[in-house]
């Protein structure tokens, strides 16, 4: 099957669903439904590092800045803001060796 962020495919070796993600993806699926460019999950990670701002805080200055203007009523939460962190982070690391991202389908990503 594939995504607008990663292909995912039966693993015949152990009976389960794998997914490689893209390195050209414009977008990151970071909820059931929500989809973030990468733009913004990149503004996330510089946020995280160049204010070493927590997830919660990020979150709540994207919702304050551009969700309420926008009159949606659509919330970024921090799940949303967490997974766009990690994710990022990891194709950030990925990019320069050129490595493929393989990880299991629907991955769970914890708050810590």
């Amino acid at each position: 099957m594939f995504w607008a962020d990663h292909e995912s495919f039966n693993d015949p070796s152990n009976d389960r669903r794998l997914a490689i993600h893209l390195p050209d993806a414009k977008y990151l699926k970071v909820g059931t439904q929500v989809w973030v460019d990468r733009l913004v999950s990149r503004a996330i990670v510089n946020a995280n590092y160049s204010f070493h701002a927590s997830t919660a805080a990020v979150t709540e200055f994207w919702n304050y800045s551009f969700v309420q203007p926008s009159g949606t009523t659509f919330k970024l939460t921090r799940r949303h803001t967490w997974k766009a962190f990690v994710l990022e982070s990891i194709w950030l690391l990925a990019e320069p060796s050129g490595a493929e991202l393989l990880f299991v389908d629907n991955m769970a990503v914890k708050l810590i």
